[in-house]
């Protein structure tokens, strides 16, 4: 199950495109689709889209800007979970890739290594990544979301060469799967630099 919420002060329409028949399709036509319309409560309009259970086309959700001047809006999603998963399949859903635990453990290294040069403290980093505030309003007070690691991600000099993305090792720091990065467990994203260099002190 899928839920996906446009939020603007622009008055945007959500459109959805099926790739398999090239055309535009309404929730009239598929029966797990579900439209809330246009819902405006001053001063935004929002738009909801849900699908519920398992789709056989491949879908495309856009955002259709309806005014004259440029729009900005907040997307927020959500969903359900994969049963295949669940069930413990080696092949991964349709749209996804098998994550590589081993990888994003190595970049998290490396970052770690980048944020004890960069910053004196976790803290420093959580206020400074957190005033993004781009997971939602709520999320200073909780911790850092999924697009407050992205910004911090990108501000890795070196990301581009590591062979994993900011999404593994977002999954990674987060570890009570809370889609949310508390300063405990930036914390010890900060700190693992420095206990991997004591643990090889130790074994050399």
């Amino acid at each position: 199950d899928v839920e996906i919420t446009f939020q603007s002060r622009e008055d945007l329409d959500l459109r959805v495109w099926d790739l398999a028949s090239h055309s535009w399709v309404s929730a009239a036509q598929v029966p797990n689709l579900f439209y809330s319309g246009d819902d405006s409560s001053p001063p935004f309009f929002e738009e909801v889209l849900r699908i519920e259970g398992e789709l056989h086309t491949d879908l495309v959700v856009l955002a259709q800007n309806n005014g004259n001047t440029r729009a900005d809006a907040l997307i927020t999603y959500s969903w359900g979970e994969d049963k295949s998963c669940i069930d413990g399949r080696d092949a991964a859903p349709r749209g996804c890739v098998v994550a590589q635990q081993g990888a994003a453990a190595k970049a998290l290294d490396d970052l770690s290594g980048w944020l004890v040069g960069a910053f004196d403290s976790a803290a420093e980093v959580y206020r400074a990544f957190g005033a993004n505030r781009s997971s939602g309003p709520d999320s200073r007070a909780r911790g850092l979301g999924p697009l407050d690691w992205h910004c911090l991600w990108n501000a890795w000099p070196t990301h581009d060469g590591s062979r994993t993305s900011w999404e593994e090792t977002f999954f990674l720091v987060d570890v009570n799967q809370d889609r949310l990065i508390d300063e405990a467990e930036l914390g010890h994203t900060y700190l693992t630099s420095e206990v991997s260099d004591v643990l090889v002190s130790l074994f050399d």
